[in-house]
């Protein structure tokens, strides 16, 4: 299954995501997809599975009030947004060990390794993001391989534990600074 969950609005180019399930569909008949969330353009994206005939691979499941089963029913991540800031949902699906596929775009470069704990694809073609869902598809050990690696950034860099300590320090040197500028 590869999926992806947040807001239907046209900076997370849901219809990139449904021209990447048509294009998987032509060399893959049975990898899913499912987009969880809701937003004004829900209906707009429906009719695009509809007219593209993915009616029976591709799901929308609406808002999710858990979101950690949905994460768990997952094979692969797939953001598809024109640009963002550092994305929870990513975040989240790292943390649930499902390795995401993203556009090089704005704060992805900050939390993920091509390669490594997940893929950063250049440019918006369906045919790149393809390619990218169906080699990890075909490669469960590198996946879950890679989703290890993810989870493993998430505790190492993104943890309730790690930002605590960061702001701690912060506010440590905030200190020292204002010190300094007394004495």
């Amino acid at each position: 299954m590869i999926g992806s969950v947040g807001r239907f609005v046209p900076v997370k180019d849901y219809p990139l995501m449904v021209n990447i399930a048509r294009e998987v569909s032509t060399r893959s008949d049975e990898i899913r997809f499912e987009l969880a969330g809701d937003g004004p353009m829900a209906s707009e994206v429906q009719d695009l599975v509809r007219k593209s005939g993915l009616e029976h691979r591709f799901v929308l499941r609406g808002f999710i009030h858990d979101v950690s089963t949905f994460y768990q029913g997952l094979n692969v991540y797939l953001n598809t947004s024109l640009h963002e800031g550092i994305p929870m949902s990513v975040l989240e699906a790292m943390a649930h060990g499902v390795t995401p596929i993203a556009p090089r775009v704005g704060g992805f470069e900050e939390i993920l390794t091509d390669g490594v704990d997940g893929y950063l694809v250049d440019g918006r073609d369906p045919r790149d993001f393809a390619e990218k869902c169906l080699f990890l598809y075909r490669n469960p050990t590198l996946r879950q391989s890679m989703g290890h690696a993810a989870r493993e950034k998430i505790v190492r860099q993104f943890s309730v534990e790690r930002m605590v300590s960061a702001y701690l320090d912060l506010y440590m040197c905030a200190m020292t600074m204002q010190k300094e500028q007394k004495d």
